[in-house]
């Protein structure tokens, strides 16, 4: 278990050398890595110098920037939640005090940041949602919340989720591609939407639980859904690429 003290703060930051830093740097290496050689072939180095910009040219803080992803996100960019949630173990004290002390007042606070600074960044190293949900799992812990509390407004927020999630979608693509969105992920609605769809997928997380055989295929699964995630953006981002080109 999590414990909101140095000792445990401590002890945590040295397990998570081998669970998230070491991963986190290899991974990032090997995008790198993969970047550097494609941007070598002179055919397909037109799609990789968007963000990036063409790697033999970086200066020393872009080289170490790649990993730090101050400002933006890593080269690997898929991996910023590994950077937030180091940076994080690092404050939970802090967060555990607040959580400890003032639940609802602290919680309240870093959602309403969340909202008017989503996609942003702290020191341009910490998104604002990165830091609302870390505390939002440290009030349900510490509080005693029970989030099974959840499926007895299942018959609502599963309908409503569904209504919120097609409106969303149709208003973020309202328009031409060169257009102006009167709607992105950083609206208000959005953000309403993604708050309902995690209570939607915590729902379904526990019906799906409740039958043996889709549970022990879940648990089958589960070693590899880190890979995927890794492996996911790259093989999608390419693809984007190669369309958007054609």
């Amino acid at each position: 278990g999590f414990e909101f003290t140095a000792a445990c703060v401590t002890r945590k930051l040295k397990s998570r050398v081998s669970t998230l830093l070491i991963p986190y740097l290899v991974w990032n290496t090997v995008i790198l890595g993969l970047f550097l050689t494609l941007q070598s072939v002179p055919s397909l180095a037109q799609f990789l110098s968007g963000r990036t910009g063409t790697i033999t040219d970086f200066t020393a803080w872009q080289w170490l920037n790649a990993y730090i992803g101050h400002g933006s996100a890593p080269i690997a960019d898929q991996l910023w939640f590994i950077r937030d949630l180091m940076i994080l173990v690092v404050i939970a004290p802090v967060l555990g005090w607040i959580a400890a002390r003032a639940p609802k007042l602290g919680l309240a606070v870093f959602l309403v940041l969340w909202t008017l600074e989503a996609g942003e960044q702290i020191l341009g190293l910490l998104a604002y949602a990165s830091l609302a949900f870390f505390h939002l799992g440290a009030v349900v812990n510490l509080q005693r919340w029970h989030p099974s509390r959840i499926d007895r407004l299942a018959r609502i927020l599963v309908p409503g989720f569904l209504v919120l999630a097609v409106a969303d979608a149709a208003l973020m693509t309202a328009g031409s591609p060169h257009e102006a969105l009167p709607h992105s992920p950083t609206t208000p609605f959005h953000l309403l939407t993604v708050l309902l769809g995690m209570a939607v997928v915590w729902i379904l997380a526990g019906r799906l639980a409740a039958h043996p055989r889709i549970s022990r295929l879940l648990a089958w699964l589960a070693p590899f859904a880190f890979f995927v995630f890794v492996t996911h953006e790259p093989m999608l981002g390419g693809v984007r690429k190669l369309m958007y080109k054609a």
